[in-house]
């Protein structure tokens, strides 16, 4: 622009105002649209052929940008309105280009087909491109993997000027497909990008916040704290740049992330994000997230969330929608361990004295092995030395709450070896052992069970089902139960 007043070339100044808006805009910066108004109305003072029907290009791209779907079919309708317009735009399948770029944003689908070929006719350079991210847009990774797997290694062959481009059907395909490798290849592409904007073909193609396509990869590998902060980051920076199209589509994607990672907490709030993002959606035009969010809500899952957590001498129980309290208590500290270890048999001798640490599991495999052999008892004398020096150090550091850890502890392993030694000295035999560990453990979660049929029927009701008691007791459940431990 600079070179251009010095020469006093108006044309060369309007095209270089036609492009500054479009670089902000790719930076992420909201001053875009300070820039595009300046070209806007410098074309309005004085009008050019060329740079009038520049400009109402680029005002259709704005509104499709902005969500003002209807108001960008009119630029566009008046850009080519003329015989000559493509032609003195030099690009004949521009036109075509963007009313992909705007159906496509409203959900038009059924249209699209005939759109297609329309690109073809007109010179396109990159139909088959289009076509797959058409395709994906709808949920049929199909095209696009056929259209990777025939591209693959030939990147260096599609223009910067396109690239962007190809790099959102890339994170999409990733992203829908769920393909490890693809997965990789796209967040390797995007990740030297966060925050900007993936621009193409000088601004006639906006496809959206890199850190929309970046989150999207990241949900698909589950990588879930990565997918809701980019996903975060996307629909703030489409807001700044008023972007609503594209901030409603994050905030859909960011809905859907979080019920995903199935935090209880999580839930609430992404019901409330998907009804707003229906709700924008249905406002300007965007009819097909509205269905896909409230698909999304309907697909929270039936299993429910649940809490299970101690807070000093209290428990906290979540299920169904309701949360009690209880006092500690032993058979909430069994429910515990067995809740954290679905599907694991857990003997009872474990969760009767789980203070023994690994020495007393390993002493007490089942069978009618005698409690302690030999190398047991070696380990226990061993571990029983080291906590004597311990607690004297302990002492010394006038450390009395360590010390008494580490008392309770010597203790608790001079009760098991005294508990398994027999009259005459002789190892008692694991069989006494095993039969009172499953009377005391199936007593004491059956009393937490009593306890919960009053205050929490629907939690104590799902536990009767799940839990099993016995010589080794173990939680199982049909349908998969997200719980905050």
């Amino acid at each position: 622009m600079t070179v251009a007043r010095r020469r006093r070339d108006r044309e060369l100044e309007y095209f270089a105002a036609s492009l500054r808006w479009v670089a902000w805009l790719e930076q992420g910066d909201s001053g875009y649209l300070d820039h595009y108004r300046a070209f806007v109305a410098m074309a309005e003072r004085e009008p050019l052929a060329r740079y009038t029907n520049a400009s109402y290009i680029d005002r259709s791209i704005v509104s499709t940008h902005t969500g003002r779907f209807d108001e960008a079919e009119a630029f566009l309708d008046q850009a080519l309105r003329s015989a000559e317009a493509e032609v003195n735009l030099d690009v004949p399948y521009v036109g075509e280009h963007l009313r992909w770029s705007l159906w496509l944003l409203q959900g038009q689908f059924g249209q699209l087909d005939a759109l297609h070929d329309s690109l073809h006719r007109k010179g396109h350079p990159y139909p088959d491109l289009l076509q797959a991210v058409s395709a994906v847009q709808q949920g049929d990774p199909g095209p696009a993997l056929r259209y990777l797997a025939r591209t693959e290694g030939e990147e260096h062959n599609v223009p910067r000027t396109a690239e962007p481009l190809r790099l959102r059907l890339l994170a999409h395909a990733a992203a829908l497909s769920q393909d490890p490798l693809l997965c990789e290849q796209a967040r390797a592409a995007l990740a030297p990008f966060p925050g900007q904007w993936l621009v193409s073909l000088y601004g006639s193609d906006i496809s959206g916040p890199v850190d929309l396509w970046l989150g999207m990869v990241h949900a698909a590998q589950q990588r879930w704290s990565a997918a809701v902060d980019m996903l975060t980051s996307a629909y703030r920076s489409a807001d700044r740049l008023q972007a609503r199209p594209w901030s409603i589509m994050a905030r859909a994607q960011l809905g859907q992330a979080l019920l995903a990672r199935g935090d209880p907490s999580d839930v609430a709030a992404a019901r409330r994000l998907l009804d707003e993002v229906a709700a924008d959606a249905a406002a300007i035009g965007m009819r097909h997230v509205v269905h896909q969010a409230q698909q999304h809500e309907q697909r929270v899952p039936a299993c429910p969330a649940g809490e299970f957590r101690r807070h000093g001498s209290v428990w906290k129980l979540g299920f169904d929608g309701r949360t009690v309290q209880l006092n500690d208590a032993k058979g909430l500290r069994d429910l515990h361990y067995l809740i954290s270890r679905p599907g694991v048999d857990v003997p009872a001798v474990q969760l009767l004295s789980p203070d023994g640490g690994e020495v007393v599991l390993a002493a007490r495999s089942l069978g009618g092995d005698p409690v302690l052999d030999e190398t047991a008892k070696l380990q226990y004398k061993r571990r029983l030395s080291q906590l004597e020096e311990q607690i004297e150090h302990a002492l010394e550091r006038h450390d009395d709450r360590r010390a008494a850890q580490l008392d309770e502890e010597r203790e608790t392993l001079l009760r098991h070896l005294q508990d398994a030694a027999a009259l005459g000295g002789r190892s008692r035999r694991l069989g006494s052992e095993v039969e009172r560990a499953r009377k005391a453990v199936t007593a004491r979660i059956h009393d937490v069970l009593r306890k919960l049929d009053s205050r929490h029927p629907a939690l104590a009701a799902h536990l009767r089902s799940t839990v099993s008691t016995g010589t080794t007791c173990r939680y199982l459940t049909d349908n998969e139960v997200r719980w905050q431990l």
